[in-house]
């Protein structure tokens, strides 16, 4: 098992930053920020950029101070209640996801998100734009060091937002699910 090492944020920043990048336009972001307040007024400011109207939070323990000043800027801030999820229409109707990541790979600036009852799986995959807040303690150099530290069960790997160049081999952001991708890393 791999111990973060200075840097990696570094690491994981750099190879993130082609991976939202397509004809000239940016499709997301990463941004290490020192405190949850610096991370929600980030978020708030993609947000409104992004003219999110119907934003969806995860209710993950890990990101109730995040949350909780996001939802004093934002009307449009609901959070997930655990005992009656949205459905997945619901959930395809949003502008916007926030959620976590369990773990960061450094090499493919891939998130790796597991199942919860906090933040099911759809919230990463139907909205338009996806936020996610972690922390810098999650990132691992190499995507066998994440594996190694899984839980058995199922997770989703997320590496930049959807794509496809299936068609005359031209790429095309979003091909399905989110076209943005923004990342906040908390220490």
């Amino acid at each position: 098992m791999s111990v973060v090492a200075p840097g990696e944020l570094r690491r994981f920043a750099e190879a993130f930053a082609p991976l939202v990048e397509c004809g000239g336009v940016t499709h997301g972001a990463v941004r290490a920020c020192a405190t949850p307040a610096e991370a929600a007024g980030w978020l708030a400011l993609v947000l409104r950029e992004q003219q999110a109207q119907r934003v969806l939070a995860a209710s993950r323990p890990e990101l109730a101070a995040v949350v909780a000043l996001l939802r004093r800027e934002l009307d449009s801030l609901t959070v997930i209640d655990p005992s009656a999820p949205p459905s997945l229409q619901q959930m395809a109707e949003l502008d916007a996801g926030l959620g976590g990541a369990d773990l960061l790979v450094a090499e493919s600036a891939s998130l790796i998100l597991t199942r919860s009852l906090h933040e099911p799986w759809a919230l990463s995959l139907l909205p338009r734009v996806h936020l996610v807040v972690t922390e810098a303690g999650r990132i691992v150099p190499r995507l066998a060091d994440a594996l190694s530290r899984l839980p058995a069960g199922d997770f989703t790997m997320i590496t930049g937002p959807s794509r496809t160049a299936d068609v005359e081999k031209t790429l095309v952001v979003p091909a399905h699910g989110p076209a943005q991708l923004f990342v906040a890393i908390l220490p």
